[in-house]
């Protein structure tokens, strides 16, 4: 799958998101978010990176509310 994937898998989120996303999302804190992950959205070229990971992590929340079956975001977010 590659480095940042296999490494989610071997501790568990791939399975946590892959059973209870919402959970996940609700939960997620930009406090626990790597530096090294902040870091790579700055290289990327994102002049604000917290705020980007904060969006991106209200959007996944907001899509397993609005679209709680797995059937249904598949088809959505196609």
């Amino acid at each position: 799958m590659g480095l940042v994937a296999d490494s989610m898998e071997a501790v568990g989120i791939m399975d946590a998101l892959d059973e209870a996303p919402e959970i996940v999302f609700e939960h997620l804190r930009l406090s626990v978010v790597p530096e090294q992950d902040i870091d790579l959205f700055r290289q990327a070229g994102f002049a604000h990176p917290e705020a980007e990971i904060t969006i991106i992590t209200a959007r996944g929340l907001n899509r397993y509310i609005y679209w709680p079956d797995p059937t249904e975001r598949t088809v959505r977010h196609r």
